[in-house]
């Protein structure tokens, strides 16, 4: 009996009455679809009598007047699932909740599955060559969201993407509330982009850049875009020692920057990083700890780290040379306790169209990584620059 008691409830997905959908009314008065607590989810189809909770009234669909997202033909509603986000559940997910709802609500979809890094960009590039009106429902974490943004035209109105997060952080979706039930009750919404910048020579994962015809590249980011400790925490979760740990990641990482043995550092402690930083009122010197351009108020559920960050205002989020453990104290904890670093004297918060960093002084490589949206981009120490522009936007289900 505690075992049920404490099974966890189904989330419900839509409501609906059954003659609208097959004829077939077996004298219930409507009908639920859920995903159930199961991992990988599954569908859930059950009856519900009247009088129908008020919190669920906005789950009330007519499965006979879908939104024209879900009208479109086949060939032009495309599910794209990512086979290395996260955990890997992406096609459990597929298999098990999403194809059995949109078949259950006739809705007919073409399929792809990632192969490759470069496989979301080019379906994304495929798909956008139809220069039609398209939807993309995408089985993905960040990374894969902005693989799909790096992709698709910077102009395009024809395309609009439904974010399913099922990668390690999901702070877009995190962020912004969306999930399965933005597929069936979303409205196609505009969302703020940034493009970041670099110098010639810049690297990532170790490989150069795609450089353009002068010789720099450029990467867009919906995000985040960061330089200090976050953008370290970002990148060395992302290399093969700390990403197998899966959520764990992230606190190894941190620990042992915050140690000063990160990457075979001597132990000396946290130590700022040393750059010139402008576009950023806030900031002073030359020595950083902290330098964020959050577009979302989020990176978690519980981790508010810009709460300015929404209806597409951006915000920067700076930190001096602080030590450590003002860092921790201050920043990350005031950032789980809703986002009161904002209020403190030794952070900077303001309204921001970007920045741009130059004089990259670190002998340590991870000293000069810029983070975009899970993605980190190494800047070389000599000459070295990135500059971060809002600018652009893409259509998301929400």
């Amino acid at each position: 009996m505690a075992d049920a008691e404490n099974k966890p409830e189904p989330t419900p997905l839509a409501i609906f009455r059954p003659n609208n959908l097959n004829n077939d009314d077996d004298g219930s008065d409507y009908v639920l679809l859920a995903g159930s607590a199961a991992s990988p989810p599954t569908l859930e189809v059950s009856n519900l009598q009247q009088p129908i909770s008020e919190s669920l009234w906005s789950l009330i669909i007519d499965p006979a007047n879908l939104p024209p997202h879900l009208k479109l033909p086949a060939s032009q509603i495309h599910v794209i699932i990512s086979n290395n986000s996260g955990l890997k559940t992406a096609q459990g997910y597929y298999d098990g909740l999403l194809s059995p709802l949109l078949s259950y609500l006739r809705v007919s979809h073409t399929t792809h599955v990632t192969s490759s890094p470069t496989s979301i960009a080019e379906f994304t590039t495929q798909i956008a060559s139809n220069g039609l009106e398209n939807l993309i429902i995408l089985l993905s974490g960040d990374t894969g969201v902005t693989e799909y943004i790096n992709a698709v035209p910077t102009t395009s109105e024809k395309i609009t993407i439904c974010v399913l997060p099922l990668g390690t952080a999901n702070a877009f979706a995190s962020a912004h509330g969306l999930g399965l039930k933005a597929l069936l009750h979303g409205k196609p919404t505009l969302f703020p982009t940034f493009t970041a910048t670099f110098s010639p020579g810049s690297r990532e994962n170790g490989e150069p850049l795609k450089e353009s015809l002068t010789k720099t590249s450029s990467i867009r980011g919906c995000v985040v875009a960061s330089y200090g400790f976050h953008a370290s925490i970002v990148g060395g979760s992302e290399t093969p020692e700390y990403r197998k740990h899966g959520i764990n990641k992230f606190k190894m990482v941190a620990e042992e920057v915050m140690k000063g043995t990160f990457f075979g550092g001597a132990g000396n402690g946290f130590q700022p990083y040393n750059a010139t930083v402008k576009g950023v009122e806030a900031v002073k010197g030359t020595k950083h700890s902290y330098l964020m351009l959050a577009l979302v108020d989020r990176m978690e559920p519980t981790f508010v780290i810009s709460p300015k960050s929404r209806d597409g205002q951006v915000w920067a989020l700076y930190t001096g040379d602080i030590s450590g453990k003002d860092l921790i104290d201050t920043l990350i904890m005031g950032a789980y306790a809703g986002g009161k670093h904002v209020e403190h004297e030794i952070v900077g918060y303001e309204e921001s169209k970007g920045f741009r960093i130059e004089n990259m002084e670190d002998e340590e490589p991870w000293k000069r990584w810029i983070c975009v949206d899970g993605r980190f981009v190494e800047v070389p120490k000599e000459e070295g620059w990135a500059e971060v522009k809002v600018e652009g936007g893409f259509h998301v289900l929400a």
